[in-house]
């Protein structure tokens, strides 16, 4: 996936959109698409805090695995953000169109030094693949990831339970504005 993200500051709000473009490839099939997001977020800074909402996902799929042309899941978020002296809490609240289901993410991210973070999460995604036989439910939906910020470029790798479907693991590389 390739994407281009442009923020534009007001006062304590923050204006943000997103373009791009996605290939998948799972054996011998491929898909291919256009995507972008749109989201508008405020900071607090007497109560450190910051709230969000975004669309995100706006696009259409140019090439789909298969014949059947499936819509790319278009979802609507709402976040909340408080940071404490040496970590950050989270939660978000994502409303997916195409299922009508919410699904709920806390999130807890450690501050380790001014370039490293660590995260872990749970979400309530995963609350329809559990199955009675799996001694190890409780690890579904959970996340971890940590970031890595360098001279103008932070590194995100994470990893995601997915439970008896496996594991995704995922890593971006951004480059940063000063």
């Amino acid at each position: 996936m390739f994407q281009y993200f442009y923020n534009y500051d007001v006062r304590n709000l923050k204006l943000g959109i997103s373009a791009g473009a996605f290939y998948s490839h799972i054996h011998h099939y491929n898909s291919f698409g256009i995507s972008s997001s749109i989201g508008i977020s405020a900071y607090y800074k007497k109560i450190k805090s910051s709230i969000g909402l975004s669309i995100e996902n706006l696009g259409y799929v140019l090439k789909s695995f298969t014949t059947y042309n499936n819509p790319i899941p278009l979802v609507y978020r709402f976040s909340f953000y408080k940071r404490l002296s040496s970590f950050l809490i989270g939660y978000d609240a994502k409303y997916l169109k195409e299922s009508d289901d919410i699904q709920h993410i806390l999130c807890l991210e450690f501050m380790a030094s001014e370039k490293i973070n660590f995260r872990i999460s749970n979400s309530s995604y995963l609350a329809d693949l559990l199955v009675d036989e799996n001694d190890y439910n409780f690890l579904s939906g959970l996340g971890m990831g940590i970031n890595i910020k360098l001279k103008g470029i932070a590194l995100d790798i994470g990893f995601m339970n997915l439970g008896i479907a496996g594991a995704a693991y995922g890593m971006s590389l951004s480059f940063l504005r000063k």
